[in-house]
């Protein structure tokens, strides 16, 4: 239900061009699709797919740029990270903030923890202390 909220809310409504077909003399409206992030001619499918690729299967955004570079399709990392910011912000943030909301007001006492855990640094052979490991619990 909070998904379909979502979606219905934050869909973008455009006015689209119609043209007078002069062979059946009437007038015709280009077709239209609902886009979840307005100013952007990309389609809401398009942009669930390269977010879903970055944060579901982990494929990071110069690996989707080759891949659509190689199927004739020019995008940049940066826009791709640009329209996956605007998705976070105004898109799931009315959800990220009812999720608080409901945890937080359920919730007598809130516990966190955030420890450093030392990572292997790639190309030394040493570690450093810069991973952090969040943890919450009631």
């Amino acid at each position: 239900m909070i998904t379909a909220w979502a979606i219905y809310d934050n869909t973008t409504v455009r006015k689209y061009a119609q043209y007078r077909c002069r062979l059946r003399n009437k007038v015709i409206g280009t077709k239209f699709e609902p886009r979840i992030l307005c100013q952007t001619g990309t389609s809401t499918s398009f942009l669930a797919q390269i977010v879903t690729l970055r944060f579901a299967w982990y494929l990071p955004w110069y690996r989707q740029e080759q891949i659509m570079a190689g199927q004739g399709f020019l995008f940049q990392r940066s826009t791709m990270a640009r329209w996956s910011n605007r998705i976070a912000y105004e898109v799931l943030k009315d959800i990220y903030d009812r999720l608080a909301d409901d945890v937080l007001s359920r919730s007598s006492r809130l516990f966190a923890d955030e420890t450093l855990v030392e990572q292997l640094d790639p190309g030394r052979g040493k570690t450093r202390p810069e991973l952090h490991v969040r943890a919450s619990s009631r």
